[in-house]
């Protein structure tokens, strides 16, 4: 009797032991996907941490709207020009409406020849319409943010590519009206002198810019730009 219960315990060990053995193993399955869940869970919430952080800290760039704006700034406090006097020249030499910031913005890929100008929307599209004038012989060509004219300013760069780059275009148009500001001692008759050496055409300029300063410049201001 006692070898028959012993043998009734054995084989109900043998039948139960992989069934425990098995629900064990689902057990173990379950806490090793649950960890790979959470892991994949931590992985990307450290991703998106350091994403957001990357994007925080890195350096914006400048919109081409932008950047005349940021290249005259520098450009007056490094050469002490009359503030606000850079700004407003670009205004009418380069100046487009920008409609997202409702106001008039120098533009840098600005090309004018025979009083006709285009505004480009890349620096490489407006390099190459400079070369295609000269190709056809055309030499009375003003670019960039200050509108240089190439022929009157033939050594002011080394190549056209240079003529177009935003802040050596306004960096030699700031030391320019310098030069004739330290001639005349006047910052009036050096923005005059700037367009034109011409006195009748200079006061035309010079009634052009205070209307750009009061109208998009700085609207607020009580005083004017020029005396």
């Amino acid at each position: 009797m006692l070898k028959s219960i012993m043998y009734l315990l054995a084989i109900i060990t043998m039948i139960t032991t992989p069934t425990r053995a098995y629900e064990a193993y689902k057990i173990n399955s379950f806490i090793v996907l649950h960890q790979q869940q959470l892991n994949k869970q931590a992985e990307r919430e450290i991703t998106n941490v350091i994403s957001k952080s990357y994007n925080e800290l890195k350096p914006s760039i400048p919109q081409a709207g932008d950047v005349c704006g940021i290249a005259l700034a520098k450009a007056e406090n490094k050469y002490q020009i009359k503030k606000d006097l850079l700004q407003t020249i670009a205004s009418v030499e380069s100046g487009r409406w920008d409609k997202k910031k409702e106001q008039r913005i120098a533009w840098p890929w600005t090309v004018q020849s025979n009083g006709k100008g285009h505004f480009y929307n890349s620096k490489d599209e407006a390099i190459a319409a400079v070369k295609e004038l000269m190709d056809k012989g055309v030499t009375n060509i003003d670019v960039g943010c200050m509108q240089i004219n190439l022929k009157y300013h033939k050594n002011a760069f080394k190549n056209v590519e240079e003529a177009l780059d935003p802040e050596k275009n306004v960096d030699y148009s700031a030391k320019y009206l310098l030069g004739l500001y330290r001639q005349s001692k006047n910052w009036t008759t050096a923005a005059m002198q700037y367009h034109s050496k011409n006195h009748t055409d200079g006061e035309i300029y010079k009634k052009k810019l205070e209307k750009h300063y009061a109208k998009h410049i700085k609207p607020q201001a009580i005083q004017t730009l020029l005396k």
